[in-house]
């Protein structure tokens, strides 16, 4: 607080379990927020706060908080999430899965087990190694289990894709609006919606498409080279560094940098960049052909 008062600033997080359940329960926080804003927030997340706190029990508090938290994968609360990453009830997790979702807790973005494997097997094991330290676990115990990889039940991710996810995301587009105007919470309140869409015909327009990128691709390879645009690499790996949960999750100028600097000389990094860019170029070869 004080340094946030001396920089005029409100980027040091002060938010205790409770405060975090005052702003999920009453949306609390807005998307873009300026300063005065925060500060209003912060103070109406105290005050709602202190009101739980005295209503419920630690445990209680616990509970709600961990059956609204979002854990990434459209999974609001535990149970959700037990379902979407397991496939099993809250209730039957095991230690390590348990600390998983204590993890994703902090950003399901930076410790998403998919996207991130390194990163959430740390995390995971950095909460069951907080475990020790309060002696809630034996340190001969977390030896065994931190050596434990996480165990995904790859079936039920898999139903998070889609087949037409351009068209999802426009929808959810569209009805975040609705919802918004009339008051429904699109992810909390259980609704059924039905589109337009006729999958039919959507699955036959990804396979034209597939085979034409397939038709095009050594025609591409030919044609196209990074060392003839240096330029536009320079971009894309600097738009992709930005919106990187690494170089994100980092707030001080100089630790920004030492990301941007590690990112921009891993090769992997650069390469996964070309990748990503070199399919979207050529889909837009092969959309304009199919076109033309």
């Amino acid at each position: 607080m004080v340094k946030n008062i001396f920089t005029l600033s409100l980027h040091e997080g002060a938010s205790t379990i409770t405060q975090q359940l005052a702003k999920n329960l009453y949306s609390l926080k807005e998307g873009r927020e300026n300063f005065l804003d925060k500060a209003v927030r912060k103070v109406r997340e105290w005050i709602s706060a202190i009101q739980i706190e005295k209503t419920f029990t630690k445990n209680e508090i616990a509970e709600l908080y961990l059956n609204v938290s979002y854990f990434g994968k459209s999974a609001y609360g535990i149970e959700s999430a037990s379902k979407v990453y397991f496939n099993k009830r809250a209730k039957d997790l095991t230690l390590q899965e348990a600390a998983l979702f204590v993890a994703l807790l902090k950003s399901d973005v930076y410790y998403d087990p998919v996207g991130h494997y390194e990163n959430a097997l740390r995390r995971r094991n950095q909460v069951m190694y907080n475990m020790v330290d309060t002696g809630m676990l034996g340190e001969g115990e977390y030896e065994i289990l931190k050596q434990q990889p996480i165990q995904l039940a790859s079936d039920r991710l898999s139903h998070v894709k889609s087949e037409a996810p351009h068209f999802l995301e426009y929808i959810r587009q569209q009805m975040t609006n609705l919802a918004d105007k009339y008051g429904y919470d699109l992810y909390r309140d259980g609704l059924n919606i039905y589109t337009s869409l006729d999958m039919r015909m959507q699955r036959i327009a990804n396979r034209s498409a597939k085979k034409h990128i397939a038709e095009y691709q050594t025609l591409f390879d030919k044609n196209w080279s990074w060392d003839k645009n240096k330029s536009l690499l320079s971009d894309l790996i600097d738009k992709a560094i930005i919106n990187d949960a690494r170089y994100k999750t980092v707030t001080s100028t100089n630790a920004k940098a030492k990301v941007y600097n590690r990112l921009k000389s891993n090769i992997d990094f650069v390469d996964s960049v070309k990748k990503v860019a070199a399919i979207r170029i050529r889909i837009k070869l092969s959309i304009i052909t199919i076109a033309l």
